[in-house]
């Protein structure tokens, strides 16, 4: 059986924004920022929008590798390294901006960024003195984008914030749970079977030197392609999301009301994001 982790979902998905609506709202927040900017005279280079299965989407893909690595023809091309984009898989057109903060000039950083002793002040920009909005660019940006939550994945998804917390307990209790203990018992025995003295699937990339290494190693994708077919045999994945499945649906009934606020914030979100992304055509 294989662990399907685009056709499957946590209950606490339904209180955030999809993946690709979240990477949606990233670049829109880049686009309205590179407008501000250039309202200043400051030039703010913007890649493409991700595609539907771009690397990009795969990080806020809540199920990818949340039980360790679990799909095989990953495990033989890249062992326990992130895929890389390829140009089969990029955007048409994408180039990466290669620009940090600390690139620009301080000028630019005072209009992106803002500061509390300038703003409603002028700054001299190469467009001539011009008032910086409050919070500067990304502020702009962030009230077009009419966001209520410091995450991009939506309200609650900010470290503290509800959503984030059941879904960091709902993963730790369910490792400690004994049918997920049971299954672990299963796959490190498997894996010993192999040649492999592990006991956690998360610990499974312990002592591999090629892990920090900008390709896998014969030995990590050997180890790898052993490890996923160790989870396929004891049904892992399957067994330990279904358990987590159950503590997040009992955390769900106990925060019902604030979760349905939570929701219709989320969905608000998630119409400016189409809003703003049809008058943008992207």
């Amino acid at each position: 059986m294989v662990f399907d982790t685009a056709r499957l979902h946590l209950p606490i998905e339904t209180y955030m924004l999809t993946p690709y609506e979240t990477v949606e709202y990233d670049h829109l927040s880049h686009l309205l920022l590179g407008d501000c900017m250039q309202r200043f005279g400051f030039d703010y280079p913007v890649a493409s929008l991700p595609g539907r299965n771009s690397t990009a989407v795969l990080g806020y893909t809540i199920l990818y590798r949340r039980y360790g690595l679990t799909d095989d023809a990953e495990a033989r091309t890249w062992g326990y390294h992130r895929p890389r984009q390829t140009p089969s898989t990029r955007s048409r057109g994408a180039t990466a901006t290669g620009k940090k903060l600390m690139d620009y000039p301080p000028a630019a950083r005072l209009v992106l960024l803002g500061a509390a002793s300038t703003a409603h002040k002028a700054v001299q920009t190469p467009s001539g003195e011009r008032t910086v909005p409050p919070g500067g660019c990304a502020g702009e940006a962030y009230r077009r984008l009419e966001s209520s939550s410091a995450s991009p994945q939506g309200p609650g998804s900010e470290p503290g914030g509800l959503v984030s917390r059941i879904k960091r307990k709902s993963f730790a209790d369910s490792m400690h749970d004994s049918r997920v203990t049971t299954v672990f018992h299963a796959w490190a025995s498997c894996m010993k079977s192999h040649g492999y003295e592990v006991r956690s699937p998360l610990q499974v990339t312990v002592g591999l030197a090629s892990i920090r290494s900008p390709a896998p190693s014969a030995e990590e994708i050997s180890r790898a392609v052993a490890d996923t077919a160790c989870k396929k045999d004891t049904n892992l994945a399957d067994v330990w999301y279904a358990v987590e499945s159950d503590y997040q649906k009992a955390a769900i009934t106990e925060n019902r009301s604030a979760l349905a606020a939570i929701k219709k914030k989320v969905g608000d979100q998630a119409a400016v994001i189409r809003r703003l992304a049809s008058s943008r055509r992207l």
